[in-house]
């Protein structure tokens, strides 16, 4: 299915690695729509049962600060996500007999074991894939649904974007420090 540790590590698994970031990208439209389509039918059912609802905030939003507040719940669901996936991706390197620390505490880890920092592995791959994935997701919403492109926030949002993106392909290519800069972005 995949080769876990390649020279060509993005080429030998282009196929996954585009499958994750396809997936991230649905993914995310899906949790962000249903999330929003759920968020308002409450609100309104709330507020129509009781106009001192604690959903009227809510409802006295404008439709681009809507759309920011379920972006902040996706943010959050994405930060969970990748939160959860980085420790078991610390600790899934298997150097050669050569450079195995098979003598100290997690000493074939990303913690201890410098083969497997300078040699990545598909895992990594894989997760900064569904990294990239969020990144074009999130930008989307912040170019095609918030009202601040052209805002000093949005402006911001968007070299923030920007240099995670550029990272993030950077690292895919040249195979280095991709926990580093998942960490980073």
């Amino acid at each position: 299915m995949f080769t876990k540790y390649s020279d060509n590590l993005f080429a030998d698994n282009i196929h996954v690695i585009i499958a994750v970031f396809t997936l991230t990208v649905t993914f995310y439209h899906v949790v962000y729509w249903a999330l929003h389509s759920w968020i308002t039918r409450y609100s309104y059912t709330q507020w129509n049962q009781n106009t001192n609802s604690t959903m009227k905030h809510f409802i006295e939003l404008t439709d681009a600060k809507r759309y920011m507040y379920i972006e902040y719940i996706t943010s959050l669901i994405n930060a969970t996500i990748c939160s959860l996936l980085v420790p078991p991706v610390l600790l899934l390197c298997t150097p050669p007999p050569e450079s195995a620390q098979n003598d100290l505490f997690m000493g074939n880890t990303y913690l201890r074991n410098e083969w497997c920092m300078d040699h990545a592995n598909v895992y990594e791959a894989l997760g900064i894939s569904y990294f990239i994935g969020y990144l074009v997701f999130d930008s989307y919403v912040a170019t095609c649904l918030l009202d601040n492109l052209y805002t000093s926030n949005g402006l911001q949002n968007i070299a923030h974007h920007a240099v995670c993106f550029t990272s993030c392909i950077g690292t895919l290519y040249s195979q280095k420090y991709m926990l580093t800069t998942g960490h980073l972005t």
